[in-house]
Protein backbone atom coordinates (compact mmCIF):
# COMPACT_ATOMS: atom_id res chain seq x y z
CA UNK A 1 0.00 0.00 0.00
CA UNK A 2 2.84 2.34 0.87
CA UNK A 3 4.41 1.72 -2.57
CA UNK A 4 1.14 2.55 -4.31
CA UNK A 5 0.87 5.84 -2.42
CA UNK A 6 4.45 6.77 -3.36
CA UNK A 7 3.80 5.98 -7.03
CA UNK A 8 0.67 8.14 -7.05
CA UNK A 9 2.55 11.06 -5.46
CA UNK A 10 5.35 10.74 -8.02
CA UNK A 11 2.88 10.69 -10.93
CA UNK A 12 1.10 13.77 -9.61
CA UNK A 13 4.39 15.69 -9.65
CA UNK A 14 5.29 14.56 -13.15
CA UNK A 15 1.92 15.50 -14.60
CA UNK A 16 2.17 18.97 -13.08
CA UNK A 17 -1.59 19.55 -13.34
CA UNK A 18 -3.78 21.54 -11.01
CA UNK A 19 -7.40 20.51 -11.59
CA UNK A 20 -10.57 22.13 -10.31
CA UNK A 21 -13.92 23.31 -11.62
CA UNK A 22 -12.26 26.08 -13.58
CA UNK A 23 -10.23 23.63 -15.67
CA UNK A 24 -6.61 22.55 -15.58
CA UNK A 25 -3.19 24.18 -15.58
CA UNK A 26 -0.11 22.32 -16.83
CA UNK A 27 3.12 24.02 -15.74
CA UNK A 28 6.75 23.37 -16.68
CA UNK A 29 9.87 25.15 -15.46
CA UNK A 30 13.22 25.15 -17.21
CA UNK A 31 16.26 26.23 -15.22
CA UNK A 32 19.10 27.53 -17.37
CA UNK A 33 22.40 29.42 -17.23
CA UNK A 34 21.92 30.94 -20.68
CA UNK A 35 21.47 34.64 -21.41
CA UNK A 36 17.92 35.85 -21.97
CA UNK A 37 17.77 37.55 -25.37
CA UNK A 38 14.10 38.24 -25.95
CA UNK A 39 11.92 39.06 -22.98
CA UNK A 40 13.83 41.40 -20.71
CA UNK A 41 15.51 44.78 -20.88
CA UNK A 42 18.77 45.73 -22.50
CA UNK A 43 20.76 45.01 -19.34
CA UNK A 44 20.06 41.27 -19.71
CA UNK A 45 20.57 41.03 -23.47
CA UNK A 46 24.33 41.38 -23.43
CA UNK A 47 26.94 38.88 -22.31
CA UNK A 48 28.16 39.86 -18.87
CA UNK A 49 31.80 40.85 -19.16
CA UNK A 50 34.58 39.09 -17.29
CA UNK A 51 34.97 42.27 -15.24
CA UNK A 52 31.51 43.83 -15.20
CA UNK A 53 31.90 45.96 -12.08
CA UNK A 54 34.20 45.60 -9.10
CA UNK A 55 34.12 46.13 -5.34
CA UNK A 56 36.61 48.47 -3.70
CA UNK A 57 36.45 47.30 -0.05
CA UNK A 58 38.13 43.88 -0.41
CA UNK A 59 41.56 44.81 -1.72
CA UNK A 60 42.84 44.51 -5.28
CA UNK A 61 40.84 42.45 -7.75
CA UNK A 62 42.57 39.18 -8.70
CA UNK A 63 40.27 37.19 -10.95
CA UNK A 64 36.77 35.84 -11.60
CA UNK A 65 35.69 32.21 -11.86
CA UNK A 66 32.64 30.47 -13.28
CA UNK A 67 31.09 27.60 -11.27
CA UNK A 68 31.10 24.21 -12.99
CA UNK A 69 28.00 23.19 -11.05
CA UNK A 70 25.27 25.52 -9.81
CA UNK A 71 22.25 24.02 -8.05
CA UNK A 72 19.71 26.01 -6.07
CA UNK A 73 16.88 25.31 -3.70
CA UNK A 74 14.27 28.05 -3.83
CA UNK A 75 11.91 28.35 -0.89
CA UNK A 76 9.29 30.18 -2.95
CA UNK A 77 8.48 31.24 -6.51
CA UNK A 78 5.37 33.42 -6.48
CA UNK A 79 3.76 35.92 -8.85
CA UNK A 80 1.32 38.67 -7.81
CA UNK A 81 -1.03 40.85 -9.80
CA UNK A 82 -1.65 44.53 -9.12
CA UNK A 83 -4.46 44.05 -6.59
CA UNK A 84 -4.14 42.95 -2.96
CA UNK A 85 -5.38 39.44 -2.26
CA UNK A 86 -8.39 39.70 0.05
CA UNK A 87 -11.51 37.73 0.84
CA UNK A 88 -13.70 40.34 -0.90
CA UNK A 89 -14.87 40.26 -4.51
CA UNK A 90 -12.34 42.97 -5.30
CA UNK A 91 -9.33 40.90 -4.21
CA UNK A 92 -6.34 40.09 -6.39
CA UNK A 93 -4.46 36.97 -7.52
CA UNK A 94 -1.22 35.12 -6.86
CA UNK A 95 0.42 32.23 -8.70
CA UNK A 96 2.50 30.00 -6.44
CA UNK A 97 4.78 27.49 -8.15
CA UNK A 98 5.08 25.58 -4.92
CA UNK A 99 2.51 22.81 -4.55
CA UNK A 100 1.04 23.76 -1.16
CA UNK A 101 0.20 20.13 -0.48
CA UNK A 102 3.89 19.30 -0.89
CA UNK A 103 5.79 21.92 1.08
CA UNK A 104 9.01 19.92 1.29
CA UNK A 105 12.10 21.94 0.45
CA UNK A 106 13.14 19.27 -2.06
CA UNK A 107 9.97 19.59 -4.17
CA UNK A 108 11.06 19.23 -7.83
CA UNK A 109 9.81 22.66 -8.89
CA UNK A 110 12.03 24.32 -6.28
CA UNK A 111 15.15 22.20 -6.87
CA UNK A 112 16.89 24.25 -9.54
CA UNK A 113 19.80 22.71 -11.46
CA UNK A 114 20.95 25.67 -13.54
CA UNK A 115 24.13 23.94 -14.67
CA UNK A 116 22.27 21.15 -16.51
CA UNK A 117 19.41 23.21 -17.94
CA UNK A 118 16.98 20.99 -16.04
CA UNK A 119 13.25 21.01 -16.85
CA UNK A 120 10.69 20.00 -14.22
CA UNK A 121 6.91 19.94 -13.90
CA UNK A 122 5.16 21.94 -11.20
CA UNK A 123 1.71 21.94 -9.65
CA UNK A 124 0.84 25.64 -9.50
CA UNK A 125 -1.56 27.07 -6.97
CA UNK A 126 -3.58 30.03 -8.23
CA UNK A 127 -5.05 32.06 -5.42
CA UNK A 128 -7.74 34.65 -5.96
CA UNK A 129 -11.36 35.33 -6.93
CA UNK A 130 -13.69 32.56 -8.11
CA UNK A 131 -17.40 32.61 -8.77
CA UNK A 132 -20.00 30.20 -7.39
CA UNK A 133 -19.22 27.68 -10.14
CA UNK A 134 -15.54 27.65 -9.28
CA UNK A 135 -14.53 29.66 -12.36
CA UNK A 136 -12.05 32.51 -12.10
CA UNK A 137 -13.79 35.85 -12.13
CA UNK A 138 -11.18 37.50 -14.38
CA UNK A 139 -10.34 35.84 -17.68
CA UNK A 140 -6.96 37.55 -17.82
CA UNK A 141 -4.64 38.26 -14.90
CA UNK A 142 -1.59 40.51 -15.25
CA UNK A 143 1.22 39.41 -12.94
CA UNK A 144 3.38 42.44 -12.18
CA UNK A 145 5.54 41.21 -9.27
CA UNK A 146 7.70 38.13 -8.81
CA UNK A 147 9.02 36.99 -5.43
CA UNK A 148 11.96 34.60 -5.15
CA UNK A 149 12.85 33.27 -1.72
CA UNK A 150 16.50 32.23 -1.51
CA UNK A 151 16.93 29.06 0.48
CA UNK A 152 20.28 27.89 -0.81
CA UNK A 153 22.56 27.81 -3.85
CA UNK A 154 25.37 25.25 -3.94
CA UNK A 155 28.21 25.72 -6.37
CA UNK A 156 31.42 23.96 -7.28
CA UNK A 157 34.21 26.02 -8.80
CA UNK A 158 37.88 25.66 -9.67
CA UNK A 159 40.10 28.44 -8.31
CA UNK A 160 43.37 29.58 -9.88
CA UNK A 161 46.09 26.95 -9.46
CA UNK A 162 47.97 29.25 -7.05
CA UNK A 163 45.42 28.40 -4.34
CA UNK A 164 46.11 24.65 -4.37
CA UNK A 165 48.20 24.65 -1.17
CA UNK A 166 46.77 27.79 0.43
CA UNK A 167 44.53 27.46 3.51
CA UNK A 168 41.80 30.03 3.01
CA UNK A 169 40.16 31.56 6.07
CA UNK A 170 36.84 31.92 4.27
CA UNK A 171 36.44 28.19 3.62
CA UNK A 172 36.42 25.66 6.46
CA UNK A 173 36.64 21.88 6.47
CA UNK A 174 35.78 20.20 3.20
CA UNK A 175 34.63 23.42 1.49
CA UNK A 176 38.04 23.55 -0.22
CA UNK A 177 40.01 20.61 -1.54
CA UNK A 178 43.12 21.53 -3.50
CA UNK A 179 42.05 24.43 -5.66
CA UNK A 180 38.41 23.35 -5.84
CA UNK A 181 35.62 24.79 -3.65
CA UNK A 182 32.12 23.51 -2.93
CA UNK A 183 30.19 26.18 -1.02
CA UNK A 184 26.73 27.68 -0.59
CA UNK A 185 25.58 31.19 -1.44
CA UNK A 186 25.67 32.42 2.17
CA UNK A 187 29.44 31.99 2.27
CA UNK A 188 29.82 34.11 -0.87
CA UNK A 189 27.40 36.94 -0.04
CA UNK A 190 27.72 37.32 3.74
CA UNK A 191 30.58 39.81 3.34
CA UNK A 192 28.36 41.99 1.16
CA UNK A 193 25.72 42.50 3.85
CA UNK A 194 25.81 42.96 7.59
CA UNK A 195 23.89 39.81 8.46
CA UNK A 196 24.39 40.27 12.20
CA UNK A 197 22.37 43.47 12.31
CA UNK A 198 19.75 43.07 9.56
CA UNK A 199 19.31 39.32 9.17
CA UNK A 200 20.15 37.20 6.14
CA UNK A 201 19.17 37.95 2.56
CA UNK A 202 16.10 35.81 1.89
CA UNK A 203 13.99 37.51 -0.75
CA UNK A 204 14.42 39.18 -4.12
CA UNK A 205 11.41 41.01 -5.57
CA UNK A 206 11.10 41.81 -9.27
CA UNK A 207 8.77 44.31 -10.92
CA UNK A 208 6.59 47.31 -10.04
CA UNK A 209 9.67 49.54 -9.74
CA UNK A 210 11.78 51.58 -12.17
CA UNK A 211 15.13 50.90 -10.50
CA UNK A 212 17.11 48.23 -8.67
CA UNK A 213 17.96 48.68 -5.01
CA UNK A 214 19.20 46.91 -1.89
CA UNK A 215 16.96 47.79 1.02
CA UNK A 216 17.45 47.72 4.78
CA UNK A 217 14.72 48.38 7.34
CA UNK A 218 14.90 48.34 11.13
CA UNK A 219 11.88 46.06 11.40
CA UNK A 220 9.88 43.88 8.98
CA UNK A 221 7.20 46.03 7.39
CA UNK A 222 4.79 46.49 4.48
CA UNK A 223 6.56 48.38 1.68
CA UNK A 224 4.85 50.80 -0.70
CA UNK A 225 4.74 49.15 -4.11
CA UNK A 226 5.08 45.68 -2.62
CA UNK A 227 1.85 45.63 -0.62
CA UNK A 228 0.77 42.45 -2.39
CA UNK A 229 3.55 40.39 -0.79
CA UNK A 230 2.67 41.40 2.77
CA UNK A 231 5.35 42.06 5.39
CA UNK A 232 8.87 42.30 3.96
CA UNK A 233 11.98 41.22 5.87
CA UNK A 234 14.65 43.72 6.97
CA UNK A 235 17.08 42.93 4.13
CA UNK A 236 15.76 42.46 0.60
CA UNK A 237 16.50 43.29 -3.02
CA UNK A 238 13.97 44.96 -5.32
CA UNK A 239 14.79 44.81 -9.03
CA UNK A 240 13.22 46.26 -12.17
CA UNK A 241 14.59 43.43 -14.35
CA UNK A 242 11.22 41.82 -14.94
CA UNK A 243 8.51 41.95 -17.59
CA UNK A 244 4.91 41.63 -16.43
CA UNK A 245 2.98 38.84 -18.16
CA UNK A 246 -0.68 37.97 -18.61
CA UNK A 247 -2.23 34.67 -17.55
CA UNK A 248 -5.28 33.58 -19.54
CA UNK A 249 -7.31 31.74 -16.91
CA UNK A 250 -8.92 28.41 -17.94
CA UNK A 251 -12.64 28.06 -18.52
CA UNK A 252 -14.62 25.02 -17.39
CA UNK A 253 -13.11 21.86 -18.89
CA UNK A 254 -10.25 23.79 -20.50
CA UNK A 255 -6.53 23.10 -20.03
CA UNK A 256 -4.01 25.91 -20.03
CA UNK A 257 -0.27 25.40 -20.44
CA UNK A 258 2.34 27.68 -18.89
CA UNK A 259 6.05 27.37 -19.67
CA UNK A 260 8.55 29.29 -17.57
CA UNK A 261 12.28 29.66 -18.06
CA UNK A 262 14.17 30.76 -14.97
CA UNK A 263 17.72 31.77 -15.84
CA UNK A 264 20.73 32.57 -13.70
CA UNK A 265 23.75 33.65 -15.70
CA UNK A 266 26.63 32.61 -13.45
CA UNK A 267 29.42 33.32 -15.94
CA UNK A 268 32.29 34.80 -13.88
CA UNK A 269 29.90 35.02 -10.93
CA UNK A 270 32.58 34.59 -8.22
CA UNK A 271 35.06 37.42 -7.89
CA UNK A 272 38.36 37.08 -6.00
CA UNK A 273 40.09 39.90 -4.11
CA UNK A 274 43.44 40.18 -2.29
CA UNK A 275 41.89 40.82 1.15
CA UNK A 276 43.15 42.90 4.08
CA UNK A 277 46.87 42.39 3.37
CA UNK A 278 46.26 43.16 -0.33
CA UNK A 279 48.60 40.33 -1.31
CA UNK A 280 47.11 37.88 -3.82
CA UNK A 281 46.91 34.13 -3.20
CA UNK A 282 47.12 34.33 0.58
CA UNK A 283 44.86 33.05 3.36
CA UNK A 284 42.82 36.25 3.79
CA UNK A 285 41.76 36.56 0.14
CA UNK A 286 38.06 37.29 -0.33
CA UNK A 287 35.58 35.42 -2.54
CA UNK A 288 32.22 37.05 -3.28
CA UNK A 289 29.42 37.11 -5.83
CA UNK A 290 29.86 39.83 -8.45
CA UNK A 291 28.14 43.18 -7.88
CA UNK A 292 24.39 43.17 -8.56
CA UNK A 293 24.41 39.40 -8.95
CA UNK A 294 20.60 39.42 -8.63
CA UNK A 295 20.35 41.14 -11.99
CA UNK A 296 21.66 37.94 -13.59
CA UNK A 297 18.37 36.22 -12.73
CA UNK A 298 15.53 36.44 -15.23
CA UNK A 299 12.10 34.96 -15.86
CA UNK A 300 10.60 34.21 -19.29
CA UNK A 301 6.93 33.12 -19.25
CA UNK A 302 4.78 31.92 -22.13
CA UNK A 303 1.22 30.58 -21.90
CA UNK A 304 -1.68 29.74 -24.17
Amino acid sequence: MKKIVCIMVALSLLWGCKKDKSGSVVYTIQYTNSINKSMLGKCNQKQIAAIDTLYTQFGDYISSVTPSSFIGNLGLIRFYNEILITTSSEGGYSLDLRDLSNAEAAAPSLYADFSNNATVSATPTLGGKKDNDGLFVDKQVNFIILQLELRNFLQTATLPIQYTNVTLAQFSGSMKIGNSINVDNTNLISKLFNFDSVGSLQNIYFGNTDSTSINFTREPQVVHGLEQVGVVNCLYIWSNHYNAWTFNTPAAGETKKIDTKIGFDYHNLIQIYAGADNIPYTSDDVFVYAPKFWERIYIDVTNN
